[in-house]
């Protein structure tokens, strides 16, 4: 379980054991269950269920960061 100041985000294996947990602190706080994390810390999440993937990127970071070194025209490289 992530806390950070007023967002949580749990993640468990089990389905069955995030749908206990979840109730279990509705109990004791004031909760809203949304869906899924999309946007969470300046991190863009992205999730494809079907691959089975994960992707965590920080896009608006990396143009702050080229700008600051005047590098916001460069050609970008796929890099492994």
């Amino acid at each position: 379980m992530g806390v950070y100041v007023d967002d949580t985000v749990t993640v468990y294996n089990n389905p069955f054991m995030l749908k206990a947990k979840k109730a279990a602190l509705c109990v004791k706080f004031k909760m809203v269950g949304k869906s899924e994390v999309h946007y969470l810390l300046r991190m863009s999440i992205k999730r494809e269920r079907k691959s089975r993937t994960l992707t965590i990127s920080q896009p608006g970071y990396m143009e702050k960061m080229l700008m600051k070194f005047g590098m916001e025209n460069c050609k970008s490289v796929f890099t492994p």
